[in-house]
Order: structure tokens, then sequence, then C-alpha cells
């Protein structure tokens, strides 16, 4: 399958998947021979990219209320990711988190439809916080600390 990720999503979140999903093809609007495409209108994006790609990601969650007529007519499956509310270093391991748990779970849904028919899939995010993610413990004493 193959996947295209919009501009506002990070092409650092894009890599940890290629190792991964060695079977899809992952590809980036910030990928060089994209890159003429940057501030295109998202209707001419949709129809630019539905005889190349399969997967549709983005976070632009304005797309659907939008360009739903657009997609449908695409027959991409469009991934909305959220964004972590987290920058830098957090915000992309955050992002990356979630995509690299979310799309088997996109990829089975997808796989079970007729070709052609378009779906509409949102990844949720994974949980950002400190305490959420990691316990600390004193080594000495084995009493957990703050995060």
């Amino acid at each position: 399958m193959r996947f295209f990720f919009d501009e506002n999503i990070s092409p650092r979140v894009v890599e940890p998947l290629r190792p991964i999903y060695r079977q899809h093809h992952f590809e980036s609007m910030h990928d060089q021979q994209w890159a003429q495409l940057r501030g295109t209108d998202d209707r001419d994006l949709l129809d630019t990219l539905q005889t190349t790609f399969d997967v549709f990601v983005t976070g632009d969650k304005s797309q659907l209320k939008d360009h739903r007529p657009s997609l449908v007519e695409s027959g991409l499956h469009w991934i909305g990711v959220r964004d972590p509310q987290a920058k830098g270093v957090r915000g992309i391991a955050a992002l990356s988190a979630a995509l690299l748990a979310g799309l088997p779970h996109a990829l089975d849904h997808i796989v079970g439809l007729p070709p052609g028919e378009a779906s509409w899939i949102v990844i949720k995010g994974v949980p950002g916080q400190a305490s959420q993610r990691v316990s600390v413990m004193d080594v000495r004493t084995g009493q957990k600390k703050s995060a």
C-alpha cells in the first residue's frame, strides 16, 4: 500500500515507519519529488494523489468537512492524526508512537474493504504525560519517585 503524508506532518515521523512496515511505501510532501505540491489546494492535491497513492495521512481535520466529496471520489483512504500538543522531540516521538501503534489496525480495516471504497480513519494519540509513560524508582529504596 502506498501512503502519502501531508505537509503538516513532519518528515521525521515518516522515517520510523519505513523499516517496520517494509511491505508498504511511504512518501511525504517534504520529499524532494513532491515539494512542488506544497500549498496546493486540497481538492487539487487529492486529484493528483489518487493515481499514485492509496492512503493520505494528514493532521488537517478540516479536509473532511470541506472536501469530503472529493475524498470519496478519489478513493483515497484518509487517515487523520491528532496533534500531540508537544513540540520538538516529544511531539515527534508522540506522533510516531501513535502511527506505529495505530497503523496495523488501520491496515486491517483498509484491507477488508472492496477496491475503490474510501475510508475515514482517525489514529488516536498516545498518552503524553510523563506519569502516563514512565515510572521512576529510587534504586536504593525501591520507592517510586515523581517522573
